[in-house]
């Protein structure tokens, strides 16, 4: 008898023991990828909807793609700077690899690269009780091997608001990169954007240049839309050549952007021999 109800007790454990095992993979085995949204600076009222999930994604084959809207609210009192980042929770394999493209709410492309290098990308001005929304989609880049067959990650994209823009908020990659360095003889691309007291990206010249200025330029070089710096759909870009003539090895030079005479970003660059860029 006691034989008998040591077995019932063993099996009754050992079922119980297989539920648990069962119950705790299930739940800390991650069966699909998340991206999260979580806004910052809340003292300047700066929200998001959704609030928290952004996207779930079973599982992903390669050259898929994954969408979903970000609406971006301003619930202050008064306008703000705002951005976005990326940041990973686990799972960096996948992380690493995925792809990302946000583009606002005219379809002009703000950001095209990967998911990881998502830092500080600015998205311009929101006035207050004004709302803005971007489509954000990931990708798995359609090379991708097997090894990237049933992985998981987990990331928040991260809206931060300031109420006074970075030192160098309107341009992007590889320029914006920290300790840019231009070396003599070659061609840099500065690309950078312009946004109006309401966000909205300015799609036309509005009386744009580039400056870049230091030693021995003077009153500076001078890019505008008839001197070297082209527009296409609120992107702004100047092939700048460190001409060898011009530029000094191991200078410092500031590049500033203007909208007629109000100043939309400013950055420091050095320069060094050679003839190629380097953007680390």
């Amino acid at each position: 008898m006691q034989s008998k109800k040591y077995i019932i007790y063993y099996t009754i454990g050992s079922l119980l023991l297989i539920l648990i095992i069962l119950t705790v993979f299930f739940f800390l085995t991650p069966t699909s990828s998340v991206f999260a949204v979580e806004s910052k600076s809340n003292k300047l009222g700066i929200s998001t909807n959704p609030t928290k999930e952004l996207l779930r994604v079973k599982n992903m084959a390669p050259g898929d793609n994954a969408s979903a809207p970000l609406t971006v609210l301003n619930t202050g009192k008064k306008d703000f700077f705002y951005n976005i980042s990326a940041e990973m929770e686990s799972g960096d394999k996948l992380y690493n690899y995925l792809d990302l493209v946000i583009n606002d709410q005219n379809h002009n492309e703000l950001y095209s690269g990967k998911l990881k290098d998502l830092n500080d990308l600015d998205l311009g001005i929101l006035g207050n009780s004004k709302n803005k929304i971007f489509n954000v989609t990931i990708g798995l880049p359609s090379e991708a091997g097997n090894e990237y067959q049933e992985i998981f990650t987990s990331m928040k994209f991260i809206l931060n608001a300031t109420d006074q823009p970075s030192s160098h908020n309107c341009f992007r990659p590889p320029f914006s990169n920290r300790n840019y360095s231009m070396k003599r003889g070659s061609s840099t691309p500065i690309k950078f954007e312009c946004y109006d007291s309401d966000g909205n990206l300015l799609t036309s010249s509005h009386n744009v240049k580039l400056v870049i200025t230091g030693r021995d330029l003077r009153e500076g070089l001078t890019y505008n839309l008839e001197n070297g710096l082209s527009l296409n759909g609120g992107h702004y870009q100047a092939n700048v050549y460190a001409d060898q003539n011009l530029f000094f090895d191991n200078e410092t030079y500031t590049a500033t952007v203007y909208s007629g005479s109000q100043m939309y970003g400013q950055k420091t660059f050095s320069t060094e021999p050679g003839n190629r860029s380097n953007a680390p």
